[in-house]
């Protein structure tokens, strides 16, 4: 005890001076790095001194019961302690304050409010004995610094959690009027302050960005402004946003709550649609992805403010884990609630046994979106075991009006969503048997708004959504036209496939690459064939109408099958793919969704592998698939080599081939290099494909290492 004391007391005296010192040169101060980890562990040690020094509101408590040479020696322990950490804490909350970020005004007073904490605590821990003959004038002095330790922990709170943290969970939160307030106020703003407004507000900039005002967002930080309207690929704020996680400039930063996909996908289409920070959802076109999107989040608040609360018991954490792979996500409906809602995506991969998966959640199931799966009515069999589920989303999908009987047998169901299919007139035998039904959704379907108006009487409590009603005489933008393939990697004999979804549409298209027009474009009439890779290029036409944006797809041929595939260079991060069988399993990946199983990521090591054949193959070309998504640094290969040889031991240098890098920010594509050559007819082949080193000066990762993400091997020559 006596040696604690000791050193307590030379801490002390020592450490105001070194604060003072600090303090009075501190314009000048420039922290070294090895210094400044220190600092950053000022939020973490902070909470020593706070517990130790409230320890002596309840001392006197135990006055009597412990006696008083026991009170006497535990509170010189806790005046010893506390001098230490109060002092130590407050020389690295000095360090960590000059770091750039921090609202110089808030910074100032909890700076100043701890070194009055400081003096306090060296006064009570150096004038113990004499205080402790001064009831009054201990109490008085102990009070000050409880006081002024809890004024300097708000302080420090409003800096890292924002002002009125504290008392922010008994205040009413201030609603907003979903209909009448601005989409950005609405949707966006929740988003931004969940997620990045405890880092970059008035009182805390990282990066000297304030994302909590308008103003802020407008203006933008050190590296720039957030969005560019005319380039949403290239803003700075979705660029971020979508870095893998292990990359420092990723945001949020590792360990923090992170967007989720939905959030990632609102911000996206609010920059795209232009970041218009008052315009309200009215203002927007109703057949833009902002507007589903934006509307799809206010009907979620609305649910949220009028939440049912759920009786039935929760479900397996094990298995809704197991339930959530690549293509299904299950999550709760909201926090702390049983129930749970489930979607179904990527048309491509569907099984029906997805559904019949869902049905050890059959309980729990309140929500499940199937949009645009290829679900049949003889799918919805497996939707009869599911008593709870309450909104049913069958958008774009093949269910017709006629044969819905299963829906109708649902108790529970509230919500039917029938957009974008054959639903007909037919759908009111369904109607009739589903008497809790209070919404569906049938715009571009065969019911019209007279068909609605023949109903509404005998359903007057059941609201119809038939979507926008455009004025004839207004001139509408084209959505593009789509791939009716169910895959881009054709099989042989598969020909290519467009369509449109509105009746009337023509498609021109064009394959070597120029921009298609209304004239001299070729019109798309039948499936057509493609040799190797194929990029088509479609836009959609009709009179009336503003054409569509154009739209880019690169088609691949398959090639011949290799017998096996070794990666010979180890895969980056967590881009594992499927393993080395995901180079030929004739899955193509989306350059968007880079985690996917579809894709092999390398950033550290080139990507090296070798392919075997059972036989000699004659083969004079080999195509190299890869992703381009230039926000999370995904590029071209800078370099890709072919080598062949009857061994892995025997292999020559066949050619080599530098695909051109891009020189700007671009949308996210899929992208293929062909290196033809001589025919050779060797058993193995090694295709190395060289990530960029330096990303160039435009990228705003400027000097980083790039990615090359590959999904696909192709093979051709003489015996393919």
């Amino acid at each position: 005890m006596k040696l604690l004391s000791r050193i307590a007391t030379q801490v002390g005296f020592a450490g105001l001076i070194l604060l003072g010192f600090l303090l009075a040169f501190e314009s000048y101060l420039d922290i070294p790095t090895w210094l400044q980890p220190l600092g950053r562990m000022h939020p973490l040690l902070l909470h020593l001194p706070i517990g130790v020094l409230a320890l002596l509101v309840l001392l006197p408590l135990i006055r009597n019961e412990v006696g008083e040479e026991s009170y006497r020696k535990v509170r010189t322990f806790i005046l010893d302690l506390g001098l230490i950490l109060t002092i130590g804490t407050s020389l690295f909350g000095l360090f960590l304050a000059q770091e750039d970020g921090y609202s110089s005004a808030t910074l100032s007073t909890h700076k100043w409010l701890a070194v009055a904490l400081c003096l306090l605590v060296y006064v009570l821990h150096t004038w113990n004995s004499k205080l402790s003959q001064n009831p009054l004038l201990n109490n008085t002095v102990t009070v000050l610094t409880l006081g002024v330790l809890i004024a300097t922990g708000h302080f420090g709170g409003a800096i890292t959690h924002g002002e009125n943290y504290i008392w922010e969970p008994l205040q009413t939160e201030e609603k907003i009027d979903l209909a009448e307030s601005s989409l950005y106020a609405a949707v966006i703003a929740p988003v931004l302050d969940s997620k990045c407004n405890k880092c970059h507000n008035e009182r805390k900039s990282k990066g000297k960005l304030v994302m909590s005002t308008k103003a802020g967002l407008l203006k933008g930080g050190e590296s720039g402004s957030l969005w560019l309207t005319d380039q949403p690929d290239s803003s700075l704020l979705l660029q971020r946003i979508h870095l893998p996680i292990e990359i420092e400039e990723h945001m949020p930063p590792e360990g923090k709550p992170q967007l989720s996909n939905s959030e990632k996908e609102l911000l996206e289409a609010w920059i795209s649609a232009g970041a218009d920070l008052d315009a309200p959802l009215a203002d927007y076109d109703k057949s833009t992805a902002i507007y589903a999107l934006a509307g799809q989040a206010m009907a979620g608040k609305q649910n949220a403010e009028t939440k049912k609360s759920y009786d039935f018991p929760a479900a397996s954490p094990k298995v809704i884990a197991a339930l959530n792979t690549p293509f299904c996500s299950v999550e709760p409906l909201s926090a702390n609630s049983p129930a749970l809602a489930a979607r179904i995506s990527v048309r491509e991969y569907f099984e029906p046994s997805f559904l019949a998966d869902l049905k050890q959640i059959k309980k729990q199931l309140v929500y499940l979106n199937l949009t645009d799966l290829p679900i049949t009515n003889d799918n919805l069999k497996d939707l009869k075991d599911f008593p709870k589920l309450e909104k049913l989303i069958l958008n774009g999908t093949e269910v017709s009006g006629s044969n819905l009987e299963t829906i109708g047998t649902l108790p529970a169901l509230k919500s039917l969503a029938l957009s974008n299919t054959e639903t007909d007139s037919s759908l009111i035998d369904l109607l009739r048997k589903a008497t809790n039904l209070e919404e569906v959704y049938v715009w571009n379907t065969h019911i019209d708004s007279n068909i609605v108006d023949n109903w509404q009487s005998e359903f007057p409590d059941l609201q119809f959504h038939l979507g926008y009603q455009p004025d004839m005489t207004e001139k509408l933008k084209m959505s593009p036209p789509t791939l009716a393939n169910a895959k881009m990697l054709l099989q042989p004999g598969e020909l290519a496939r467009l369509k449109h979804s509105l009746p009337g549409a023509i498609i021109r298209y064009t394959l070597d690459g120029e921009e298609p027009d209304s004239v001299e474009a070729s019109i798309y009439q039948d499936p057509m064939s493609i040799d190797g890779i194929t990029v088509v290029r479609a836009k959609a036409f009709r009179e009336g109408w503003e054409a569509s944006e154009t739209v880019s797809y690169t088609l691949f041929q398959a090639g011949i099958k290799p017998a096996a595939v070794k990666l010979l260079k180890a895969t980056s991060g967590n881009y594992r793919g499927s393993g080395e069988a995901t180079l030929v399993d004739s899955e193509k990946g989306n350059a968007s969704n880079f985690r996917s199983p579809y894709w092999l990521g390398f950033q550290d090591n080139p990507m090296e592998a070798l392919f075997t054949f059972e036989e000699p193959k004659r083969i004079d070309e080999i195509v190299l698939s890869y992703a381009v998504n230039m926000s999370s640094y995904i590029m071209p290969p800078k370099r890709v080599e072919i080598w062949g040889g009857n061994g892995p031991d025997a292999l020559q240098k066949l050619h080599s081939s530098k695909p051109e890098q891009p020189n700007k920010y671009g949308p996210n594509t899929v992208e293929a290099v062909s290196v033809q050559f001589d025919p050779m007819s060797y058993t193995h082949y090694k295709i190395v494909a060289f990530p960029v080193t330096r990303l160039p000066e435009w990228h705003g990762g400027a000097g980083d290492k790039g990615w090359v993400f590959s999904d696909e091997v192709l093979f051709f020559g003489a015996d393919d």
